[in-house]
C-alpha cells in the first residue's frame, strides 16, 4: 500500500460511479439501472481490475463514491474498491474518503462498516423533508426516514455529513 503524509496541491481526487439505485428517481439524467446483486458483483471486480490498470502512482487527496446509490454496497465491496485505490495510487493519510447514501438505506451496522473501512464522510441524499416533494420527485423514503438517517449517522460515529437537498423545485 501506497500512502503519504498529506497530498501536495495539485494531487487527483477520484470519483467512483456505482450505477446501481433501488427506484429510478424521475429527474435523475444520471447512468444508474435497477440494482441486480449478481451484476454487482462483478461490477466491483471489473472496477477493481480497472483501479489497477489505470493507477499510475499519482498523488491522490480525495476518493467520491457517487451514483446511483453507492450505499447499495457491501462493506466489503468499499474495501475491495478503496485498497484498489491506495494500491494503484499514492492515496494521501487521512484522506476524505465521502460515499453517497440514501436514508432507505442507512442502517446503523451498515454505517459502522462502511467508517470501519475508511469511509470518512456520507453525503446523505435527502432531496426534501416534505413528503409531498419526495413523492414528486420519485424518491422512496420520507421525511421522517430521512431524520431518523440523519440521527443513525451519528450514533453510528459518523461525525462528517452533508445533505444533499434540492431547491426551487415547480410549485416550491
Amino acid at each position: 500500500m501506497r500512502s503519504t503524509e498529506a497530498a501536495p496541491s495539485g494531487a487527483l481526487g477520484i470519483y467512483i460511479h456505482i450505477p446501481f439505485c433501488s427506484a429510478i428517481c424521475n429527474y435523475c439524467n444520471f447512468n444508474c439501472g435497477l440494482f441486480d446483486g449478481a451484476l454487482k458483483q462483478r461490477y466491483v471486480a471489473a472496477l477493481v481490475a480497472e483501479i489497477g490498470r489505470a493507477g499510475d502512482g499519482a498523488q491522490v487527496d480525495s476518493i467520491f463514491f457517487g451514483g446511483g446509490t453507492p450505499s447499495l454496497l457491501d462493506a466489503s465491496e468499499v474495501a475491495q474498491i478503496l485498497d484498489a485505490c491506495r494500491s494503484a495510487f499514492a492515496v494521501a493519510e487521512g484522506v476524505e474518503t465521502t460515499l453517497e447514501m440514501n436514508p432507505e438505506s442507512c442502517s446503523g451496522s451498515h454505517v459502522h462498516g462502511l467508517l470501519d473501512v475508511g469511509i470518512t464522510r456520507v453525503s446523505l441524499g435527502v432531496q426534501s423533508f416534505h413528503d409531498h416533494e419526495l413523492v414528486r420527485l420519485g424518491r422512496t423514503h420520507t421525511a421522517d426516514q430521512a431524520r431518523t438517517a440523519i440521527t443513525t449517522l451519528r450514533d453510528a460515529g459518523c461525525t462528517n455529513l452533508s445533505l444533499d437537498l434540492m431547491l426551487w423545485l415547480p410549485g416550491q
